[in-house]
């Protein structure tokens, strides 16, 4: 129950977040305010676009209905963010370090690979939040 309600509120930091971050909130800011803000919004989104892809197969090595759920995460992030070309390649890029990482890491489904699954998805639920935290300006 506990890792449904992490999932459950990744996904929901990243749709209400990327939601709100082109909208009204950005007009209300002062130029510097904002280029800070979306400095700050960029780094946790690649953040997090690095643990989804850790998440992708640290759980997908271990669960079979997992398989393909990361990665349809990162596919709705850039999908909801509908960023540049350049920046969607960056997000690529760090998803499948991320993915990289956690294969080289954790080749097999054992004790260690959930361990760090579940410290993954803390941190990805703390991104999401910290990107909660960053529209509400």
């Amino acid at each position: 129950m506990l890792k449904a309600m992490k999932e459950y509120l990744i996904k929901i930091g990243l749709v209400i977040g990327l939601a709100l971050w082109g909208g009204p909130f950005a007009l209300a800011q002062s130029d510097e305010r904002h280029a800070i803000a979306e400095g700050r919004y960029q780094e946790i989104m690649a953040d997090l676009a690095e643990d989804l892809g850790h998440l992708h197969h640290l759980r997908g090595s271990c669960l079979e209905s997992e398989r393909q759920k990361w990665r349809d995460y990162m596919q709705e992030m850039i999908r909801l963010e509908d960023p540049s070309t350049d920046r969607k390649n960056a997000l690529v890029a760090r998803f499948n370090k991320g993915y990289s990482d956690a294969q080289r890491r954790f080749p097999d489904c054992n004790r260690d690979t959930a361990r760090e699954a579940e410290r993954i998805a803390d941190e990805a639920e703390e991104l999401s939040n910290a990107i909660l935290s960053a529209v509400k300006y």
